[in-house]
Parts: C-alpha cells; structure tokens; sequence
C-alpha cells in the first residue's frame, strides 16, 4: 500500500525515489567483458523548476536498456524505450486525503490521465504542441497515479472501471504505463514489451 500524498509533486518525488538507481528484469546492457547485466534506470523530476510554458513530463528516465534486435521478427514485435523515456503523474482524491479509499473510477487519477490523452501526453511523445508527429520523433511516454501502483494494479476491481479497456486505449495511443504487481512496480509498453523493477533495490 502506497501513502496518501498532499499533492501531485509529492507523489511525483515518491515515485522518482522508487525508481532511481534501480535495475530492472528486461533487456540486456553488457559490461566491457561481455557479461550480461541488469540495466539500470535513473529517474529525475523538474518539479517546481519548470519555466512557464515549459514541455516537461514529471518524471525523466535515463536508462541502459537495449535489446539484440538483428533478427527481422525481433525488430518487428521489440520497441525498446527511448533514451530518454518519460512518465507523467497524476493524482485523484483518493490518495490525497487520510483514509480516503478509491470506490470509483473518479477516485483514481484515471480521468485525469484520458483528458490529456490528445493533449498533453500527445506534445510530450513530440515534444512540441506545433511540429508534425513523426515514429521517428517520438519518445516513450509511461502515465502512472497512485491508484496503479496501490497493490496490484490488475486485482484493484471497481465497477465503473475495467483495466484491460484502459490499458488497450493506452496502446491505442502509443503510450506506456506504470503499475504494480505481486512482484514489484512494472513499466509496460505493450503486450511485448515490460519492465519489471523489483521492490528491493
């Protein structure tokens, strides 16, 4: 169970502390005898150091994830992150309150993701609200509120809220997400493409 956060740039800091320095259980970095280890991530916010006007997501992360991607079908079903990657926070009243709990979707910080899925999130695949979308251009953007990482994401049941909806409108849209499972916090692309950061470091 998560804490309960003042506002969004605490929970924004929270997460930035789980996830820097971590190594995570996808992909292949090599050291320079060819050993294989386990990438690292390092995460870093510019809470309250934005200027006016700024396209900033919350959350950078610079990583060492790479994959051999040689073979034809690899390089059709692999997308590994860009370099920088990217996560943007929000927050639902649920988790800024003392012993509030979320009963509904309006609870979670869920709404506030899908408003932006057209705007914001979409100038921050391009970094610009004006220069025409290209592949080639895009970088990774993970969403995450706290409701997705309170437990585990897929046993977290609410009646007006089906998770495998909001995760296929998220692949609609060429966006990633970050959530919990029984075995640590999980950075997901796509069906083929996850990022296991165990809880210890």
């Amino acid at each position: 169970m998560i804490p309960q956060f003042k506002d969004e740039h605490r929970f924004i800091k929270w997460l930035e502390d789980a996830l820097d320095g971590s190594r995570v259980k996808r992909g292949r970095s090599y050291s320079g005898t060819g050993e294989k280890s386990y990438p690292t991530i390092r995460a870093s916010s510019e809470v309250g150091n934005r200027k006016s006007g700024e396209i900033v997501p919350d959350i950078t992360l610079s990583h060492d994830i790479c994959f051999e991607i040689s073979h034809p079908h690899r390089r059709k079903i692999v997308t590994p992150p860009t370099e920088p990657a990217y996560i943007e926070c929000k927050i639902g009243p649920a988790y800024r309150g003392e012993g509030e709990i979320a009963t509904e979707r309006s609870d979670t910080g869920i709404p506030e993701i899908q408003r932006e899925l057209n705007g914001q999130l979409k100038r921050y695949q391009y970094k610009s609200s004006t220069a025409k979308p290209t592949d080639a251009s895009k970088n990774t953007v993970f969403v995450t509120c706290p409701y997705m990482l309170d437990v585990d994401f897929h046993k977290n049941h609410l009646l007006d809220f089906s998770v495998a909806q909001f995760e296929q409108t998220l692949r609609s849209h060429n966006l990633g997400w970050v959530y919990r499972n029984q075995h640590g916090i999980v950075l997901q692309l796509d069906s083929n493409n996850s990022y296991l950061v165990p809880e210890s470091k």
